[in-house]
C-alpha cells in the first residue's frame, strides 16, 4: 500500500495562507502566548500588535485619544492569520503607537458600548477575516450553542467551570488526530467574557472528533 504523507500544521496552514494573496500577514506566535489590541473610539475598530506583548509593555503603553487599550490576552491557537482589514480587501490598515505597530483586524457590527457594563458571556457580531490553526495532538475547546459549533480563540481552559454560559451552551473537550485550519466566517459570531480573558467564535463547521 502507498504510504500515506502526514502534513504538519505548518504545511496545511501555509497551503491556505497562501491562496489569501497580498495583504495577509500571519501573528509572530501561537497559543499561550500574550497579544495586544487598541481601538479606535471613533468607529471602535479593534487594532491587534501581530507580536506577543509583555505585561510591562502593556502597562507602558498610553495610548492618546481618540485610542484605547482593548486588552492583552492568551492566545488559544497555535497559528492564526488575517487576510486584510475589514471592507479593505487590498490593505492592511497600520497605525504605530507607543513604538508598536498595530493592524486593523476588526471592526464589530452595531456596536453598543453599552456592553462595557455588562456581566456574563457577551455575543458580538465582527467583521473580520481570520484564519486559525490548531496542532495535531492536542486537546480543543469547543462551545456548542443551538446546533452550531464555536472553537476557543482567546484565553485557556483553566477557569471555564466557572463561565457563565450563554443559554443552551455547553462545552466539550476534543482531541485532534491531525492539524486543523479553519478559516472564521465573515462575520465572526463571538461569544466573550470581560475581565476573564475568554473567548470563544464561529459558527464553524468542524470535523468529527475523538472526545
Amino acid at each position: 500500500m502507498p504510504e500515506t504523507t502526514v502534513k504538519s500544521l505548518e504545511e496545511e496552514f501555509d497551503a491556505v495562507f497562501d491562496t489569501l494573496g497580498d495583504p495577509a500577514t500571519k501573528a509572530n506566535g501561537g497559543a499561550g502566548e500574550f497579544f495586544m489590541e487598541i481601538m479606535d473610539t471613533r468607529d471602535m475598530s479593534v487594532w491587534m500588535c501581530m507580536d506577543p506583548v509583555t505585561e510591562e509593555q502593556y502597562q507602558a503603553l498610553q495610548p492618546e485619544a481618540p485610542w484605547m487599550k482593548s486588552g492583552r490576552a492568551p492566545a488559544s491557537m497555535d497559528m492564526a492569520a488575517f487576510a486584510h482589514s475589514p471592507d479593505h480587501p487590498d490593505e492592511f490598515r497600520t497605525t504605530v503607537c507607543c513604538g508598536l505597530t498595530f493592524r486593523n483586524v476588526a471592526i464589530p457590527i452595531d456596536f453598543n458600548p453599552a456592553i462595557f457594563a455588562q456581566k456574563g458571556p457577551i455575543r458580538l457580531l465582527v467583521n473580520k477575516h481570520h484564519i486559525l490553526g490548531f496542532e495535531a495532538e492536542r486537546e480543543l475547546t469547543v462551545m456548542d450553542l443551538d446546533g452550531e459549533q464555536f472553537v476557543e480563540l482567546i484565553g485557556t481552559d483553566k477557569h471555564d467551570a466557572d463561565l457563565e454560559l450563554p443559554e443552551g451552551a455547553s462545552l466539550r473537550k476534543v482531541k485532534l488526530d491531525g492539524p486543523l485550519v479553519v478559516r472564521l466566517p465573515t462575520p465572526t459570531v463571538t461569544h466573550f467574557w470581560f475581565g476573564k480573558g475568554r473567548s470563544f467564535q464561529g459558527p464553524l463547521n468542524l470535523p468529527e472528533f475523538s472526545s
